[in-house]
């Protein structure tokens, strides 16, 4: 499957999904981010914007979401005030803080394409996991054949699971 009819896809799985499992998609999502930054955080942010971060996670759920907003953007701010940095956050952290903001941007406004953003920003987590770390990308995977690597056939399968199987289940 190509880069752009996967997104397609994930979109549309998003848009059909009910809302609770958008959210159950969503948790799950940020579970996994949060799980690949724990070992960055150290090196990449400072304690006070670790704290915030920390504030924001804890949050979800249980602070409203306009309260979470504020303290992700101030989050946002102290990491992008130096560009330099921001261009070298490593991009799991990124990827981290972009799925905080469309989680958010979902319990504010309720739209699916925010929480159809988390699944693009988790394809795009699991093509630099494949692409960056490790060993590299198996001959099999491009942007043209996307599911030329098992660990994506395995995050889109976990999105359809969580997202209502074929995407059918409103």
């Amino acid at each position: 499957m190509q880069y752009e009819d996967l997104e397609i896809h994930i979109l549309g799985l998003c848009q059909n999904a009910s809302d609770e499992c958008r959210v159950r998609f969503a948790l799950d999502s940020l579970r996994i981010l949060q799980s690949a930054v724990s070992d960055l955080l150290q090196e990449e942010l400072t304690d006070a914007e670790r704290q915030i971060l920390v504030r924001v996670l804890d949050g979800i759920g249980s602070k409203p979401a306009d309260d979470l907003k504020v303290l992700l953007d101030s989050l946002y701010e102290r990491v992008t005030q130096d560009e330099i940095r921001a261009i070298e956050l490593d991009h799991r952290l990124t990827f981290m803080l972009e799925s905080l903001a469309h989680y958010i941007d979902f319990q504010l406004t309720g739209e699916s394409d925010a929480i159809g953003n988390i699944g693009l920003t988790m394809v795009n987590l699991v093509d630099y996991q494949i692409t960056m770390l490790g060993d590299g990308a198996p001959k099999a995977y491009s942007t043209s054949n996307m599911f030329g690597d098992r660990r994506m056939v395995a995050e889109f399968e976990r999105q359809k699971r969580l997202l209502g199987n074929d995407g059918h289940t409103a």
